[in-house]
């Protein structure tokens, strides 16, 4: 192994395991919003703390809680957690990308995967900057998580069709997939239904597939650390 190569190896090494690592950090900072939120919800502005059946995600980041108090502690963890989340999804799918650039099938997929992913980046600063602006907010909630989940997917069957990386990150992707297909379905199904079934696919669903995708983010982080650390030769 030449010294260009190796040193390769080292940087992406780095940024697989430092992308693990702030996947933590994003869960920490998104688990100390969700403490420090004053209370509020939907159904009822009069309660205290986050109520995970009728609070949304984005409660935590607007500058008052929904029982009128100031939610400038829960607003700061929640806004350095998304910041954060948009930094290193981006970082990541760039970098596995790079392995994928040999084969015809896998090249076009992983390029249109990962502009979906510069996508849902660039919505998901439009939902970090319109919190409580009501409707444009709830129309840009609905692409920045549809791009995410489109790119999974793809991303799930070219992982699917390389040998190099352990199964690790190959299931985990799997079960990405099935919950972005899951999530989407109930939330086609909620916007048909409407009533507190849309309210809780929107809330509870969407609190409870923040949290798990951001886990198995940390699994593949971790994952394709190791999927590197074994690969011979070059990198491509």
């Amino acid at each position: 192994m030449n010294l260009e190569v190796s040193e390769k190896r080292k940087w992406i090494k780095l940024i697989f395991l430092g992308f693990a690592i702030f996947s933590l950090i994003i869960l920490v900072m998104f688990i100390l919003a969700i403490i420090f939120y004053p209370g509020g919800n939907i159904k009822d502005h009069t309660t205290t703390n986050f109520n995970f059946l009728w609070n949304t995600m984005c409660d935590l980041g607007a500058d008052l809680s929904l029982n009128g108090e100031s939610n400038v502690v829960s607003q700061i963890f929640f806004r350095i957690g998304m910041i954060l989340y948009l930094i290193i999804f981006i970082i990541f799918f760039s970098t596995l990308w790079l392995f994928f650039k040999e084969k015809k099938v896998t090249k076009i997929l992983s390029s249109i995967g990962l502009i979906l992913i510069v996508l849902a980046g660039v919505f998901y600063v439009g939902v970090i900057c319109t919190i409580g602006m009501h409707p444009l907010h709830n129309t840009i909630l609905i692409f920045a998580p549809l791009f995410e989940f489109l790119a999974i997917i793809l991303y799930t069957i070219i992982i699917f069709r390389d040998k190099r990386f352990l199964n690790l990150n190959r299931y985990t992707f799997l079960v990405m997939s099935i919950l972005a297909i899951t999530y989407m379905i109930l939330a086609i199904s909620g916007a048909l239904v409407r009533g507190d079934f849309n309210l809780l696919v929107q809330r509870l669903g969407h609190t409870i597939f923040n949290f798990t995708i951001s886990t198995c983010y940390v699994l593949q982080g971790i994952g394709a650390y190791l999927s590197v650390k074994k690969m011979k030769g070059d990198l491509k």
